[in-house]
């Protein structure tokens, strides 16, 4: 019995070293097997490594300011006074909706004419042409069409003199009226207080859709000569990283800095860019020689603090590998350290290195 315990024991601590030699040999590959859906999950892209050409950048100081194309003013036509302010500054609005109550003494008596000139007409085509002159029908027809272009012309939308025409109330001839949005946005500015009298022109409302903005960035004469239009930029802001492209180059210099304006258009849906801030630009100007290079994403750190990426050896097997990071251009890093024909995670190379870091706490559990 002594004999086959001790053969047992001898068994065991056999089995054990092995299983340890195993675990030591998986660790020291340092690679993880991700399944086809947990790849497509994680959203986890490869692409081969190949020799290519790297933009060149050159950096300069910057300023968001509001996207012209996509910014509106509210002003009122007429003499009038502010009954009530509906929104506030920094309020997201959805186009059409009211802004402010105006209350004015010429919108009142062209609201009175238009009903007046609305009742004429109806009255005249229910005749019909046979029944009046032809002179007085096509007038009224014309006073009609005067009174409501008046409305509009003085703030009202088509729908609200619509609405006012249809009512057939006279006693709605009361001279207020709505402003309303005319796009989608964010109230930028807002100048004007209940009570107050406001002439036509006054700025009431600065709306700026932020979908995109623009940024001003001031460069030297020599810097601006390597700028093209369409050419791509980005944009670093609190440890954030924006894209966009070059839309113009200014001609002139400014007075003071002696600096030209180049400015970049920036997609930025989520209202991440606010108009006022200053932030770093890089500018792409010429091409670099065929480098590797990937996305800066892509790189991530060993726990010895080395830049490693991952490699797929073979199909679903992740391998760490250890890089030089060269240069960061944009949001590309040009590297050295991976042979060219290689397959590298673009994309997602987080997932696997929080996977292959849980398969290395799990051993060390046990």
């Amino acid at each position: 019995m002594k004999r086959i315990a001790c053969l047992l024991i001898l068994f065991m601590l056999i089995l054990t070293a092995c299983q340890k030699g195993k675990d030591e040999n998986e660790k020291s590959s340092n690679s993880i097997k991700i399944s086809v859906q947990s790849q497509q999950i994680a959203g986890i892209q490869t692409r081969i490594l190949e020799l290519k050409s790297v933009s060149k950048i050159i950096t300069a100081p910057g300023e968001v300011i509001p996207n012209a194309d996509l910014s509106s003013t509210v002003t009122p036509r007429v003499s009038a006074q502010v009954v009530k302010r509906l929104v506030q500054v920094g309020q997201v609005i959805k186009i059409g909706q009211p802004l402010i109550v105006l209350s004015s003494v010429d919108m009142a008596k062209a609201q009175g004419d238009a009903l007046m000139a609305a009742q004429e007409w109806e009255r005249l085509k229910q005749l019909g042409k046979e029944a009046v002159s032809a002179k007085r029908y096509n007038e009224a027809e014309i006073n009609f069409q005067h009174a409501s272009a008046k409305l509009i012309a003085y703030g009202m939308t088509s729908d609200q003199v619509d609405a006012l025409l249809n009512s057939k109330d006279s006693k709605k001839a009361t001279g207020e009226f709505e402003l309303l949005a005319p796009r989608d946005g964010t109230i930028f500015k807002a100048n004007a207080a209940e009570g107050e009298i406001v002439e036509p022109g006054k700025l009431l409302f600065d709306i700026v859709n932020g979908s995109a903005v623009w940024i001003d960035a001031k460069l030297s004469p020599v810097q601006a000569k390597q700028v093209l239009l369409n050419s791509l930029a980005w944009i670093n802001i609190e440890q954030q990283k924006f894209s966009g492209k070059v839309i113009q180059v200014h001609p002139q210099l400014d007075e003071t800095t002696r600096t030209q304006t180049i400015r970049i258009e920036v997609p930025d849906a989520n209202n991440n860019l606010r108009p006022g801030q200053f932030v770093e630009c890089e500018i792409a100007v010429g091409q670099t020689p065929p480098v590797l290079a990937v996305p800066t994403e892509a790189i991530l750190r060993s726990g010895d603090g080395d830049a490693v990426m991952y490699v797929e050896i073979k199909p679903d097997y992740f391998q760490q590998q250890e890089i030089k990071q060269v240069d960061t251009i944009g949001n590309q890093s040009i590297i050295e350290g991976i042979k060219p024909g290689s397959r590298v995670v673009t994309k997602g190379a987080f997932f696997v290195h929080s996977e292959l870091n849980k398969g290395d706490i799990q051993s060390h559990g046990h």
